[in-house]
């Protein structure tokens, strides 16, 4: 078997507001050698990591080597600039991608009392609940894996009175208006302060960061959808940049090079807009 990657949406319903979608990545050649670059979204992820051994290089790059008999579960969230994996060997990794606040509603607590850096090899709130069934979890089919992932969100699913936030990222996901922090506290009518707040306590998160990675997201997924690809001033018009070279400007902020190069080296995985640079 080469390396396989496939996407699969939750069964339930119930889940689909909360998880965009799981994937399923693997291979089973000791002579594997997988190195790619992947790119802040306003989606965040937990992934589950089976016989293996993830070593991090801060801030965001990471090394995966095989280590039979182990389980990591990390959370990857929301990044400022393109990250980087290395995965050696044999592996299996299963990730679990989440809607914009929707990891918040399977959690006890606010986010930023669990999660204090942008990659956590311990996130051991999902751990220790997976640990049970990691070993099926791990060698069932790809239905099954579903099933048992449905099955164990569903059963931990909370509810989260964060309304006012929910409206802020809404309003932060409108094409047709360019949002200060300013306009959308004023829009919910709340303080600058208290939405500032929110943001950091539920999502880990700055509003202009926030914002900044719903441009960013959009853009790529706009140009690599496009059956005839807009130009960039096109793009930047849309999504409300400023112009073109704002565009540029945010784009090599992210990725540390052009959107020519970025888009062209680009490559999707799967069915649900996973989008990767492979090395």
């Amino acid at each position: 078997m080469a390396t396989t990657f496939e996407t699969r949406i939750p069964v339930l319903h119930e889940l689909q507001k909360f998880v965009s979608y799981y994937y399923f990545h693997s291979s089973d050649e000791d002579t594997n050698k997988l190195s790619f670059s992947y790119y802040p979204h306003f989606k965040n992820a937990v992934t589950l990591y089976q016989d293996s051994k993830v070593n991090l290089i801060p801030p965001t790059h990471s090394n995966v080597t095989p280590e039979p008999g182990s389980f990591i579960c990390a959370y990857a969230q929301m990044f400022t600039q393109f990250a980087k994996t290395k995965i050696h060997g044999k592996f299996q990794k299963i990730g679990i991608v989440f809607e914009p606040l929707g990891l918040n509603h399977f959690l006890d607590r606010p986010l930023s009392e669990i999660i204090h850096f942008e990659l956590n090899c311990e996130f051991d709130y999902f751990e220790q609940k997976i640990a049970p069934f990691r070993q099926h979890l791990f060698s069932a089919s790809i239905d099954e894996k579903v099933r048992l992932l449905d099955d164990f969100l569903f059963s931990n699913l909370q509810q989260l009175e964060v309304d006012k936030l929910k409206s802020a990222i809404t309003i932060l996901f409108d094409d047709k208006n360019k949002h200060s922090i300013e306009s959308v506290a004023n829009e919910l009518g709340i303080s600058r302060k208290t939405l500032l707040r929110m943001f950091r306590k539920h999502l880990n998160y700055s509003v202009q960061n926030y914002a900044s990675l719903i441009q960013f997201r959009k853009a790529v997924e706009v140009y690599q959808e496009a059956a005839e690809k807009p130009s960039f001033t096109g793009l930047a018009l849309d999504l409300n940049y400023y112009d073109q070279s704002d565009f540029i400007r945010n784009f090599k902020r992210i990725t540390k090079t052009n959107p020519t190069r970025f888009f062209k080296q680009l490559k999707k995985f799967g069915d649900n807009q996973t989008f990767w640079t492979p090395d």
